[in-house]
């Protein structure tokens, strides 16, 4: 019997320099795995602020429809003859990007194109996160493998519900919030993103650490807020900024990225205010 190919049959992998906005929205919104970090705007921000390069190492149809993609940094070294590959830097959460239709067979070929990639002579290294566990098939070539978490929150439920899962403490630092007039709104200034700067450098000279780069923060605030891919989200004690955090947003997802807090004030409880006005 003549049976027509299947999709998995007529599908191609390679590394891309360039992929249009349309093909790359197109399969982050048609995946389950993908997450705020998988962004085009994400990657520029990276790419404005440290000089890296964004590639995609893709599964994609003959048509050109994308099927799977890692969006990895190009870090050019020694004047761009060596380099290293990033894939979603500073721990950030998601997994290779698979088309919800798509034989999971895509992701073992996406991944094999990225190990040749790393292979290379010219590559000092490369990084992969995949917090769906796809990623065992490299671990035989890896130098380190490593453990991380994060908490996923599902909010597709009534609010009353997800309420329901405070603790005690929780529902009374909210209220010690309130009685102490700390409010929440999103930044709409630049100068409001800076107030959110000097909280992170803050929050970095307490734990003696390096502090964040300044300029990340404000192209995220110039290439992501616009297509409301970004929101800078800001505590305020009669109209101080006290505490604030990066949510990097796409499609049903939101991820609270990097929270920072006045350390004076964190008796009035202004993260966890965040915290609820997002949920």
């Amino acid at each position: 019997m003549f049976q027509s190919p299947t999709r998995v049959e007529r599908w191609r992998t390679k590394v891309c320099r360039h992929i249009s906005a349309d093909r790359w929205e197109n399969l982050l919104a048609h995946s389950a795995s993908a997450t705020p970090f998988s962004t085009q705007s994400w990657l520029r921000s990276w790419s404005a602020t440290f000089g890296c390069r964004p590639l995609y190492v893709i599964a994609s149809e003959l048509d050109g429809t994308l099927l799977a993609g890692i969006p990895v940094l190009e870090m050019p070294i020694h004047r761009g003859i060596l380099r290293e590959y990033e894939s979603l830097p500073w721990g950030c959460y998601g997994s290779v990007i698979m088309r919800n239709d798509s034989s999971p067979d895509c992701i073992g070929a996406v991944l094999t194109r990225y190990l040749n990639l790393v292979l290379s002579p010219l590559c000092l290294g490369g990084t992969v996160v995949d917090f769906a566990g796809n990623s065992s098939m490299l671990s035989n070539a890896a130098t380190s493998v490593g453990d991380n978490f994060t908490h996923v929150l599902k909010l597709g439920r009534p609010l009353e519900e997800i309420s329901r899962d405070y603790d005690y403490s929780i529902k009374k630092n909210l209220k010690k919030a309130e009685r102490n007039s700390v409010f929440v709104r999103d930044a709409n200034a630049a100068r409001e993103v800076e107030a959110y700067c000097d909280l992170s450098d803050e929050v970095a000279k307490k734990y003696n650490r390096p502090p964040y780069s300044r300029d990340f923060f404000r192209n995220v605030y110039e290439l992501m807020t616009p297509l409301g891919h970004a929101r800078f989200t800001l505590a305020f004690q009669h109209e101080r900024p006290i505490a604030g955090t990066l949510h990097i947003i796409s499609g049903n997802h939101i991820f609270n990225w990097l929270t920072v807090s006045n350390p004076s004030f964190l008796d009035l409880r202004p993260v966890e205010a965040i915290i609820a006005t997002m949920i």
